[in-house]
């Protein structure tokens, strides 16, 4: 990858959003930019395939919960790549080009992924608060009730 963008030419300034879209035929870039997408979807599929597996090994239901979140945010992350991937090969196609799912699908899903990945990978920590804060909750109604009596 790091051959191929350096072989490239991407001189003609920074697109931060569209610079798949912008650069989509340009030699070298475009396979640099097939190797990441197709990289990317492949490291995604590890995570998911892993936190699912082991969502149902575990024993700890907030460590099952995020798991689980992460399995759904790789799965999400997915829709990041493969949009990308899809506007590339349909670029190099030649046919109309799908650049609104690569500029507007693929940002959203990134968004999305991260912040499932950021509640998953933190929610057996702050899950187990959830659960104390709940528990004297209802001992406090059910000691406000006995007072009632």
């Amino acid at each position: 990858m790091i051959t191929f963008f350096f072989l490239g030419d991407v001189s003609d300034g920074e697109h931060h959003v569209d610079f798949d879209v912008y650069y989509a035929e340009t030699p070298y870039i475009t396979q640099f930019l097939l190797i990441y997408g197709v990289l990317f979807v492949v490291g995604m599929t590890g995570p998911t395939r892993m936190c699912c597996r082991y969502a149902t090994a575990v024993d700890r239901p907030w460590l099952r919960r995020g798991l689980r979140t992460v399995a759904v945010g790789a799965l999400v992350g997915q829709g990041y790549a493969m949009p990308k991937v899809i506007s590339l090969i349909w670029d190099l196609l030649g046919t109309s080009p799908l650049h609104f799912i690569s500029v507007n699908v693929a940002p959203m899903c990134a968004s999305i992924s991260a912040w499932l990945f950021a509640v998953g990978f933190t929610m057996p920590a702050w899950g187990v608060g959830v659960d104390t804060a709940r528990e004297r909750i209802s001992q406090y109604r059910a000691y406000r009730r006995l007072s009632l009596l």
